[in-house]
């Protein structure tokens, strides 16, 4: 009697479970998805009206003459209800942000490389579909012309940080809290990169580098929610846990 509650048990527990398991999707321009548009540039401080949206590569720096060249990426279609996207009401195992690096001339560990959570829009008047070919320096964020207020266009803490090698390499950051942020909020302003030492930069492959592979890539494990209509009621599913519990009971 023993061994057959516990059969149903475990029966309940897995037929009460069906439907639900995790997936795995990756966004990547030029992947053939549907949504894996993906928008990403930098802020030029020496060419202050530059948009850089359609650059090869987005170059992440810092002078003391000029400031901060800050990089950022964005993924602006992952979310939604139809195939091929994340939809509201997931739950988000993991997600992880590759980037490709062409070069960092000396590659210590005081030439760290740091991902913030940009927390507002690319340009509060610029639709969201123009940022990556008309966000500059000058209009860039809350406060145009500053190139980007730290704990306010970004959050002040950094979400990953990574040493680019001094040769082509691959830097995989985890980004998991902002996807779970992004489904929370339906705010995705994507990531932003920054480097705080001296003449410390590296150039980071773009969206537009003719090698796809090469492109920034976001990777996300998840669960999607459980649509109701194909849930079985409850006591459906005990009723034929307890019936095939009974059969298979029989049988031992």
């Amino acid at each position: 009697m023993r061994r057959y509650v516990l059969l149903c048990l475990v029966l309940l527990l897995i037929l009460s479970s069906s439907g639900l398991y995790a997936d795995t999707i990756t966004f990547q321009e030029g992947d053939g998805g549907f949504y894996s548009t993906t928008y990403d540039l930098y802020l030029n401080p020496r060419n202050r009206d530059f948009a850089s949206g359609s650059q090869g590569v987005f170059w992440t720096d810092y002078t003391t003459q000029d400031g901060y060249w800050t990089s950022f990426v964005m993924f602006p279609d992952i979310i939604g209800s139809e195939e091929g996207q994340i939809a509201e009401g997931s739950i988000i195992h993991s997600a992880t942000l590759t980037i490709k690096t062409t070069d960092n001339p000396i590659a210590t560990s005081i030439y760290v490389h740091y991902l913030y959570q940009v927390t507002t829009a690319w340009n509060l008047t610029i639709p969201q579909d123009q940022w990556e070919t008309t966000v500059t320096f000058n209009n860039f964020g809350s406060s145009p012309g500053s190139g980007g207020v730290d704990g306010t266009d970004w959050d002040s803490a950094a979400l990953a940080s990574f040493t680019p090698a001094t040769t082509e390499g691959l830097s995989i950051l985890d980004v998991t809290s902002s996807l779970v942020e992004y489904l929370n909020s339906g705010n995705n302003f994507g990531w932003a990169i920054r480097t705080y030492g001296n003449n410390d930069g590296s150039n980071i492959y773009s969206s537009d580098i003719s090698t796809v592979e090469y492109r920034p890539l976001l990777t996300v494990e998840y669960t999607p929610p459980v649509i109701p209509e194909t849930v079985p009621e409850p006591m459906t599913i005990l009723l034929v846990a307890l019936s095939l519990g009974g059969f298979i009971g029989k049988r031992l």
